[in-house]
């Protein structure tokens, strides 16, 4: 067995847990109502056993970059030395999740009180997941993986007015209402390359300094301001060391370290200025003028990609280093400044993740860079259809993510990536997934993400919090309100 269900199995289960649900659905913080379903039917994709990836054939250049973010996979959480070790301070719970049955709540009007959100069953008061943080629907922001812990200010004052939060390594940072941003260190390294963006760089903070947000500066000592988006996602959150913003009038401002992958060839900062930056410091678009029109913003192992308004909305252009392709260029040749990336439409989405890139059009994600673990999901990761011969198995330029038997995966309303792995949430709320499934599992197609015996299908949010296969780590939110961690429950601190 690897880890896998028929699907006649999966028909079952489905059978057994579903119910009449409402068609209400939480994305981005926000409700939507459902436009499209999708076919579940490719839940009994065959799972690859990790004996079969060949490893003999992979890069050593990327092997060590996976190892050395694998290394220290607990870095920013200083209360969770292993990713799998019990949360003292989280009641937890093994057992099997039951759907909570029909609807509860309404979306339109919200039917929920004390400023709750409804997930489509069950109202939550926690509206956003991003790695190892939540955003709780009073606009304030919550460390889960540990203790549980709210983010303050100094003088022990809860941060509020949160709109936006994003997880690093060993930091978190969130946009608030005022479009000023504001970051905080998770353990003793969360400013050792500048990641507060606060103008200091310390080697090792002491526990009294963890948890309590500072203000973001420019180089000149004044808050950034006009901040409208800053980094999209958790799919960094393993090893990023460095933050971006976005501000009003549509240029970058980024702090932290230039390179994540710890002298993988790429950098963030194209100022022509070396090293870590301590304060904001903005991204240019060649050598005199500064990058315009960003909209969004993601940041890979050493890579970084943008969605912008240029001669068309929404489109993707990225830059630094590209081993295995994931600046979609056809080639492997790094880029000092941001190019443009040709795709079928307009961006929805995107994911810069671990020499692979990956994107939202409509309802259909593409994929391009290393495949080594089938993290681009586009079929068999070795048959030369789905790679251009290079490193690591990687594709040079984009291609629709399937699922078994080369049927495009379609019915997507929300993308993460993870490390070595990726999930869709489809408008029927299942997750689906490609990549590395556990340390010894993978699929090279997407299929209909299954963990610990359990098919997701209930899913209103979604994240990933460490470097393990995507049923190692991640963290969801059901529509009738339970916050999981694999199977284990995970304690929600509400107001």
């Amino acid at each position: 067995m690897h880890g896998w269900m028929s699907r006649a199995a999966v028909v079952a289960m489905v059978a057994l847990l579903g119910c009449d649900r409402s068609n209400n659905e939480v994305q981005d913080g926000s409700i939507r109502v459902d436009a499209r379903t999708s076919d579940a039917g490719a839940a009994d994709a065959r799972v690859l056993d990790a004996a079969s990836r060949d490893a003999g054939r992979l890069d050593a250049g990327f092997a060590d970059a996976a190892e050395l973010d694998a290394a220290e996979p607990d870095a920013a959480e200083p209360d969770a030395a292993e990713p799998d070790a019990a949360e003292p301070d989280a009641a937890e719970s093994d057992a099997e999740v039951p759907d909570a049955g029909p609807a509860v709540c309404t979306v339109a009007p919200n039917s929920c009180a004390n400023g709750e959100v409804c997930l489509g069953e069950s109202c939550s008061c926690i509206e956003r997941l991003e790695g190892s943080h939540y955003l709780r629907t009073n606009g304030t922001v919550v460390h889960w993986n540990g203790p549980g812990r709210v983010i303050t200010v100094a003088g022990g004052a809860e941060l509020a007015d949160v709109r936006q939060i994003y997880s690093g390594n060993a930091h978190g940072c969130a946009r608030k209402t005022d479009n000023t941003v504001w970051c905080w260190p998770t353990s003793a390294g969360g400013n050792a390359s500048g990641q507060l963006g606060n103008g200091s760089i310390i080697a090792n903070l002491t526990n009294a300094d963890l948890f309590i947000a500072t203000q973001v500066m420019d180089s000149t000592g004044f808050p950034i301001t006009d901040v409208v988006q800053i980094n999209r996602g958790a799919s960094r959150g393993y090893a990023a060391s460095n933050t971006c913003a976005v501000r009003l009038d549509g240029t970058l401002w980024c702090w932290g370290s230039p390179d994540a992958s710890g002298g993988g060839g790429g950098t963030l900062f194209n100022d022509g200025v070396a090293g870590h930056r301590p304060s904001a410091t903005q991204i240019m678009a060649d050598a005199t003028n500064p990058l315009t029109g960003v909209l969004e913003v993601s940041v890979g192992l050493r890579h970084a990609c943008v969605i912008r308004n240029g001669t068309t909305n929404r489109e993707l252009w990225c830059w630094a280093a590209n081993i295995g392709g994931p600046l979609g260029q056809g080639d492997q040749v790094g880029r000092l400044y941001p190019v443009q990336v040709t795709l079928p439409g307009p961006v929805d989405q995107l994911g810069a993740g671990a020499d692979a890139t990956c994107v939202r059009i409509a309802d259909a994600v593409y994929c391009w860079g290393s495949n080594n673990s089938g993290q681009v999901g586009i079929g068999g990761h070795t048959l030369p259809a789905n790679h251009d011969g290079c490193i690591n198995y990687c594709k040079l330029t984009p291609r629709q993510v399937v699922q078994a038997n080369d049927v495009p995966l379609t019915g997507v309303v929300e993308y993460n990536m993870g490390y070595l792995n990726s999930c869709a949430r489809l408008a029927d709320h299942s997750l689906w997934c490609w990549g590395n499934i556990t340390a010894v599992q993978r699929t090279d197609w997407a299929i209909q993400a299954v963990v610990g015996g359990n098919a997701l299908d209930n899913v209103a949010l979604q994240t990933t919090y460490n470097t393990g296969g995507y049923a190692e780590s991640m963290l969801y939110m059901t529509r009738d309100n339970q916050l999981l961690r694999a199977n284990a429950a995970v304690t929600q601190l509400c107001p």
